[in-house]
């Protein structure tokens, strides 16, 4: 029989079907559907023992796993965070906190974001786990992520900021991009090895990423601006010097990304080696900017330092007067000394207040009122070294002095910047 007759008679050439028919598009379109159609039918299905995989299986469960570790991880960050804030504002050591935060958290605004941020790390751990049998996309661990970023930037410094919510929504949209810069780079460098479309993912974050860096560079400008507000707090304070190393380190990691766009994604088809080994440069110098942002937590904005320094009031109960110096009144370790004076009717003149003994309380809105170290100078003049006033607002003090068996209580307010 001739070949042509064969042809006619038997089954289709299977070469025939991978070529589109001339036309214009929109008639080659249904030949395109037709064949995906048949490739997912020749492709390999998973059988009863679980034994075939399809290609991205493996990719799949390492982002997974991947996402599984970040939400836990973020709890944990978040508990460690909780019981320092706990333990610094009752005074206690970290061991004697951890008691008391059951007690303490739920009564402040920052432990109840604290305590949201954990629910909401760890929801976003379980929506990754069970995922794949809701067989939904990743849009629940994503909107729990963005939640818990929402929460973060609702506790720290962007929230005492002059423009609070210009500087909450500049801080979320950083946090936001550099997740999503950072983030997708791991998750790049994790499923690289096993992935069969090496090229299409590259390039998928590679845009990712250019994205980003401009919501990044807007929004950490902005963010910086409400934190530092001058040139010479950038470059005197220890906020300043670490935002200033947290940029360079932003920049370079930019630079690197730069390369990876222009020479080394075109080239993954050749070689995956030297993409990878960018990858892990980049995730490492992204380790430590995160870690100068970590810092940056931890230190009074640089904005605090043009304050007009100590604060002082005097306070007058019973015919008596407490003169007090908070020094420097800003987020931090602070100073207190109090003076007690009278004035005799009909002297006109100041006497120093003989105590017998005080009590020094301090407390805000979102922490609870607790007991200050005091220490005696004189009958009159006692102080607190080192008082730790964490985070800006209107703290008020409250100073009961004894004298002669009967208390005076005096109260007043101090702005901490």
């Amino acid at each position: 029989m001739p070949a042509g007759a064969s042809g006619a008679a038997g089954a289709a050439d299977p070469a025939t079907l991978a070529q589109p028919p001339a036309g214009p598009a929109h008639r080659r379109a249904p030949a395109r559907w037709r064949r995906r159609l048949l490739a997912a039918a020749a492709a390999p299905a998973p059988d009863a023992a679980g034994g075939t995989r399809r290609p991205m299986a493996a990719p799949a469960r390492r982002l997974r796993v991947l996402a599984t570790t970040g939400g836990l991880a973020g709890a944990l960050g978040a508990t460690v965070a909780l019981v320092a804030m706990v333990a610094e504002s009752a005074g206690r050591g970290v061991g004697g906190a951890v008691g008391l935060v059951p007690d303490l958290a739920p009564d402040t605004r920052t432990g109840q974001l604290a305590l949201a941020r954990i629910a909401l790390c760890l929801a976003t751990a379980g929506a990754a786990v069970l995922g794949h049998r809701w067989r939904r996309g990743p849009e629940a661990v994503v909107a729990l992520g963005v939640a818990s970023l929402v929460a973060c930037s609702l506790a720290g410094h962007a929230w005492t900021a002059p423009d609070r919510w210009v500087a909450v929504t500049a801080d979320v949209a950083h946090l936001v991009a550099v997740a999503v810069w950072t983030g997708g780079l791991v998750a790049l460098l994790v499923t690289l090895p096993g992935a069969t479309d090496r090229v299409r993912l590259a390039t998928r974050f590679s845009a990712l990423a250019l994205a980003a860096v401009p919501v990044v560079a807007v929004s950490g400008a902005v963010s910086g601006w409400q934190q530092v507000r001058s040139l010479d707090g950038l470059v005197s304070t220890a906020y300043g010097r670490l935002l200033l190393a947290k940029v360079a380190g932003v920049a370079v990691m930019v630079g690197l990304g730069w390369v990876n766009r222009s020479r080394l994604v075109p080239g993954i088809e050749r070689a995956v080696a030297p993409l990878t080994r960018s990858l892990r440069a980049e995730t490492a110098l992204a380790a430590l900017v995160l870690a100068a942002t970590a810092a940056l937590i931890h230190q009074a904005p640089a904005r605090s330092a043009a304050g007009d320094g100590p604060f002082d009031t005097t306070v007058t109960v019973d015919g008596t007067v407490l003169s007090a110096t908070v020094d420097p009144a800003d987020s931090g370790p602070n100073d207190i000394h109090l003076y007690f004076t009278t004035a005799p009717e009909g002297s006109g003149a100041v006497e120093p207040l003989d105590v017998d003994a005080v009590q020094v309380t301090a407390g805000t809105a979102d922490v609870p009122a607790r007991r200050l170290q005091v220490t005696p100078i004189s009958t009159d003049h006692v102080t607190v070294s080192g008082a730790s006033l964490p985070s800006a607002g209107t703290w008020t003090i409250e100073v009961t002095a004894v004298r002669a068996g009967q208390p005076l209580v005096y109260v007043f307010e101090v702005p901490i910047s």
